[in-house]
């Protein structure tokens, strides 16, 4: 099985910082190049994720303008296969449509598909 996280190799023309962490799907790195592409110069990632289902670009600047530009890729996200990159909702893990533990943006086809296995879980 190949590994579904996106690690720096998928951005060998971005200089990331050796200890930036990176836990997102490998059907958002169209997302991220947006959002790379959106960053002012010199603004340094921190982290890459995904959190409640959705991309998360952590950045040194905190500024309006800077969380304005990443928002509407970050929206995005909810509409894109955390897996393939294709169209995908997000989905809720629990019984019979009662929401409990987890959020994650996938297609139909990777609707079960954890990018993090959890012990237990």
């Amino acid at each position: 099985m190949t590994d579904l996280h996106i690690t720096p190799a998928d951005f060998p023309d971005v200089r990331l910082r050796p200890i930036t962490p990176i836990s997102a799907g490998r059907g958002w790195r169209h997302l991220i190049r947006e959002a790379l592409a959106v960053l002012p110069a010199g603004v340094e990632i921190l982290q890459i994720k995904e959190k409640f289902g959705s991309l998360r670009v952590i950045t040194n600047a905190c500024s309006p303008d800077v969380r304005k530009a990443l928002q509407p890729i970050e929206h995005r996200s909810l509409q894109v296969c955390e897996i393939c990159g294709d169209d995908g909702h997000l989905w809720h893990d629990g019984d019979q449509g009662q929401p409990v533990g987890w959020l994650r943006t996938r297609c139909q086809k990777h609707a079960q598909t954890r990018t993090l296995e959890v012990a237990g879980v």
